[in-house]
């Protein structure tokens, strides 16, 4: 008898603690001065224009505008070519004058700030970055080589050349 009337009670819970189903609907109605209201209880006698449960909206599609011809992809110079425009050159070089005042230890990110970005980039056996910087109007007659290990300065040589 206690097994019965615990199942009586365990489906008693279940029933009470089930969720019940939430049936929604949406009704369009007409407000003041012709204005569109959509609400969750029917609408006054004379105001329904649409319950959208049992009368759902129809679906439009709406084309699509055509997209401008694709620009044709522009042909890229060499390397050389493009370090060799005057314009690239300003920009690359940053301030030539200070190319003299770049020590062991900085990293990366000043030496760019400084001087800016080199004319040469290339890699050494170890695995860092060798920079070079050919002479300019601010550093005359020199070549400034950097190398940089793990995005420091490890080296600094300074060239005259003629």
């Amino acid at each position: 008898m206690a097994a019965v009337l615990r199942l009586i009670l365990l489906g008693t819970a279940l029933v009470v603690s089930a969720p019940h189903a939430a049936t929604t609907t949406v009704w369009k109605c007409a407000g003041d001065a012709g204005s569109v209201v959509y609400q969750d209880v029917p609408c006054p006698a004379g105001k329904e224009l649409r319950n959208l449960t049992t009368e759902p909206p129809s679906l439009s599609i709406v084309p699509g505008t055509p997209v401008p011809g694709a620009a044709s992809p522009r042909t890229s110079a060499s390397r050389s070519e493009r370090a060799s425009t005057p314009e690239r050159r300003k920009t690359a070089t940053g301030s030539a004058a200070d190319r003299r005042f770049i020590q062991i230890g900085m990293s990366a990110v000043e030496v760019v700030q400084r001087i800016g970005k080199p004319d040469i980039d290339g890699k050494n056996r170890r695995g860092g970055q060798r920079w070079s910087y050919l002479p300019n109007e601010g550093d005359p007659n020199t070549i400034t080589t950097l190398t940089l290990i793990d995005g420091k300065v490890a080296d600094v040589e300074r060239k005259i050349v003629r």
